[in-house]
């Protein structure tokens, strides 16, 4: 029992360094559509936007000052 056990935690810790990667990935190619879009190179404001929408920033909660 404790081998597939074992079999299944590295599976898992496959799946989330291969998650890892993949949002690695996708925010520096969100960063580049973005600087094209700057420049305006054709069809990066288009691909900027699309992916927009997967990086919205949340406001921090403001601390109460003591």
């Amino acid at each position: 029992m404790t081998r597939l056990q074992s079999i299944i935690d590295g599976l898992e810790n496959k799946k989330i360094q291969q998650d890892n990667d993949n949002y690695s990935d996708v925010l520096r190619d969100y960063g580049y559509s973005q600087y094209k879009s700057g420049t305006r190179a054709p069809g990066f404001d288009v691909k900027a936007s699309e992916l927009k929408q997967f990086f919205k920033k949340t406001p921090k909660p403001k601390i109460p000052k003591p």
